[in-house]
């Protein structure tokens, strides 16, 4: 009578899932072709995993992702087993590549802009889940072209002028790899106000023969370099004239009234606040 000799069990053909493999995925090991038995006995398998070399207490077919971080090599063996003894081991690795970071938004400050405002890029929701540190790259748009130079954070008030269409986008950067570009919603530059003139009436004891002038002490300032107008107003005791010229004849006087004069300054667009003299 023969002794009955076991013959252990070929090595099966692995690899390992994804392949190259970020740190938020989970690592699989799937087996392409399961080991052979000569004796036809069924094969079970069991599974070291090692991190660079060095065994953890991983032992089933998938390590979770919250175990793997970029830069590491992580290498399953694969035993079979017919019950009776362990057969050929057979291996795979796979190196742990960066994960590119995400952001969730961007937003232009401050939300309603005029030419002399620099503005300024704020992304929000940044995300890595290598827990890199923060950055981000940035580009300008006016009227959807981009701005050459304009790359920074912010954008100079030299850049642009008034009704201007304003966007920007960000790409998060972990140091590694740039992550998906997000585009800011449009921003128009505003009509910046003029700032009121400065007025006096001249002269300031008048006699009944004399004109009333409203002079312009301090001339108005418009941000946006627009052309500027004035418009004045007289009252007499506290009465509206409805006289509109920046002078008013004597003949219109009489002793003892109280005249007032008011000057504002318009671009065409916009008025300034009245100023009373």
């Amino acid at each position: 009578i023969a002794d009955y000799v076991n013959v252990p069990p070929e090595a099966p053909t692995i690899h390992i899932d994804p392949d190259p493999a970020l740190s938020e995925q989970y690592l699989s090991v799937i087996v392409d072709v399961d080991s052979y038995d000569l004796d036809g006995d069924t094969v079970s398998y069991s599974y070291e995993w090692y991190r660079d070399g060095v065994i953890t207490a991983v032992t089933g077919t998938a390590v979770p992702a919250s175990e793997t971080t970029k830069g590491e090599t992580w290498t399953v063996v694969v035993t079979p087993n017919d019950g009776n003894q362990n057969g050929t081991t057979e291996s795979a690795s796979v190196l742990i590549l960066n994960t590119p970071p995400t952001v969730a938004s961007v937003s232009i400050e401050p939300t309603t802009a005029y030419t002399n405002d620099i503005l300024t890029a704020v992304p929000s929701g940044w995300y890595d889940d290598d827990t890199d540190t923060e950055a981000y790259r940035y580009q300008w748009y006016i009227g959807g072209l981009p701005i050459l130079g304009a790359t920074n954070s912010t954008l100079a008030e030299t850049n642009f002028a008034k009704n201007h269409v304003i966007t920007v986008e960000v790409t998060p950067w972990d140091g590694t790899d740039l992550g998906i570009t997000v585009m800011s919603g449009a921003l128009t530059i505003q009509n910046s106000v003029p700032t009121a003139p400065g007025v006096s009436l001249t002269p300031v004891y008048p006699e009944p023969d004399d004109d009333l002038a409203c002079s312009l002490d301090i001339v108005s300032v418009d941000a946006d370099s627009d052309n500027i107008a004035y418009y004045y107003s007289w009252t007499v005791n506290g009465v509206p004239t409805g006289i509109s010229s920046a002078s008013v004849s004597a003949s219109v006087t009489n002793i003892d009234e109280t005249w007032l004069c008011s000057a504002s300054a318009t671009d065409g667009t916009s008025t300034s606040a009245a100023r009373s003299d």
